[in-house]
Parts: structure tokens; sequence; C-alpha cells
């Protein structure tokens, strides 16, 4: 049993879309050699690049569907006092260690690239392949999370919110998102405005959907295959624009494990403040059941 682990942002089922304190307050609601990762083409990035995670070129003989427990990440960063929803941060010492809590017991890091890769393909992964997934785009993302990657040469995958770029609310830029990439982190669409994807028009789905896969693909060169419904807010009409958009997979906001039955409504575990490192082993081994 190939145990897969997606890390992804922390989120409560709180409902609306309103921001607060920069974060997104609604909160609810996919070998062994070196592969050197490539900086984007347009402009330069202060980060270095870093060795990731291949992709292995071989595959598997048997069976390649296991399914794929999912965790959730937003901020890396210590809740400043007073905040609203505190349970969307995770301090940087929580996240570092339950980062190194995973290496010890054996996973690594991978994209979600890779993932469907052998789900699609048969291409294997790593014995205990661990996906690690952000949600919006905050400072915090390439601040505390990359380092920390970087130095365990693991990917992750920012699922980005464009309206989140280049926000005075947030602090998000576009240069953190082009660090993010050269240091091999795969990047998905969480839409241009977050709104409720279930509740608007077919014109506003198609520019929320499409347009922001092509405009995250065309500012910063690179594949746009994955999606996140904002607060996990989907119906069979969202799924089926997702699809037509392009998009490999989607992940979700419920509760469990992915798998590739379901490409375009990927089951997430949820990782919250008050997760500690403990908390956050204990959320692993029961996904590992």
């Amino acid at each position: 049993m190939i145990g897969i682990v997606v890390l992804a942002v922390a989120v409560l089922v709180l409902g609306g879309t309103d921001k607060t304190g920069g974060v997104n307050a609604t909160a609810a609601d996919k070998s062994t050699n070196s592969l050197q990762s490539k900086p984007a083409k347009n402009g330069s990035s202060s980060a270095e690049s870093v060795s990731v995670t291949p992709q292995s070129t071989e595959k598997v003989s048997g069976a390649h569907d296991d399914p794929v427990p999912i965790l959730m990440y937003h901020v890396t960063k210590t809740a400043p006092a007073g905040t609203p929803y505190p349970d969307l941060w995770v301090s940087k010492s929580d996240f570092e260690g339950q980062m190194e809590w995973l290496e010890e017991n054996g996973y690594t890091g991978v994209t979600l690239a890779q993932l469907f890769k052998y789900w699609d393909e048969g291409f294997k992964l790593p014995d205990k392949p661990v996906v690690l997934t952000f949600d919006d785009g905050y400072p915090s993302h390439d601040k505390v999370a990359r380092p920390i990657l970087a130095k365990m040469g693991w990917p992750g995958t920012l699922f980005l919110e464009i309206k989140n770029v280049g926000s005075t609310e947030t602090g998000f830029t576009s240069k953190m998102v082009k660090n993010l990439i050269a240091s091999g982190w795969e990047i998905g669409s969480h839409t241009i405005n977050h709104p409720d994807l279930t509740k608007i028009g077919p014109a506003q789905l198609r520019i929320e959907v499409e347009d922001s896969r092509d405009r995250i693909a065309t500012k910063y060169d690179v594949p746009v295959d994955f999606f996140c419904y904002p607060a996990g807010r989907l119906n069979d009409r969202v799924v089926t624009a997702v699809d037509k958009a392009g998009y490999t997979g989607a992940t979700t906001t419920v509760e469990g494990l992915a798998t590739a039955a379901k490409p375009f409504e990927l089951n997430r575990i949820r990782i919250g403040g008050s997760d500690g490192v403990n908390g956050f082993a204990a959320k692993m081994r029961q996904a590992e059941q």
C-alpha cells in the first residue's frame, strides 16, 4: 500500500467569502536521481533553484490506484493576537516539526503531477509519497514553507488566488510566486476572486475557472493542471466547467482519502493551528490505517 499524503491548507467550514487579516476567512469548505527545478522565464527570482523529488521513469507492475490522504494548509506563520480564525494559521515551528515528522516516518514530498502520473500511467512513486499543498497565496508560503521544504528537497503545490498577488491586504507578490516556482513548486488555480462557484453565472464561471488558468500559465510560463474549489463549494455544473477548462484534477475540502476514481473531487485532510505536531501525527497515523 502506498501511503500518499497531500498536505493542504487547514480550512474551517465557516461559509461566506470575506477576508480578515489577510487570510481567507471562509474556509470550508489532487527514481532516485535529482531533478533540477526551473525558474519561470518571466523575470528573475531571488530563490535559488533546488533539486526536488524527480519524476520516476519506471512503472509499477500491478495496480496503480492507491487512495491518497490529502492535507490542507493556509498560512504557515504564528497567528496574530485577536485574529478571528487562528486555526487557519500553522506556526513556523509546528510546520517545521510536522515536516520533520513526515521525513522521520519515511515520507517523501511529490507534486500532484507526479501523483497523477502514477494514477493515470503507472509511473512509480516513493514508498510513502506526500503532496504538500497551500491555498490562496500568502508571504509565509515563500518565507516559511518554501525554505523548509527546500532543505528537504521537497516541492509544494500552491493553489493561487490571483487577486492575492499584489494585494496590500495579503502582501503576496509576483516575485514570491516566482521564488516558489524556482524552488520546484507546482502552481494550480484557486480562481481569480475566490467566489462561491455554485452561485455565479456561466460567463463569470468561465472567467474564474478557465481565464484564471490561462492567466497563471501565461504570466509565469508554467503548466496549470490542477484546480482548488474556493471554500470547497462545487456542484455538477462547476465540476464540468473545471474538466472542460483542461485541468487534470481538482481538490475539495471534504475530509477523507482522495481516490483515482474521482480526480475532480479529491478529498483532503485539514491541518489546523491547534493540531501542533502531536495532533498532526495522530491524523497521519489515522490516514495510514
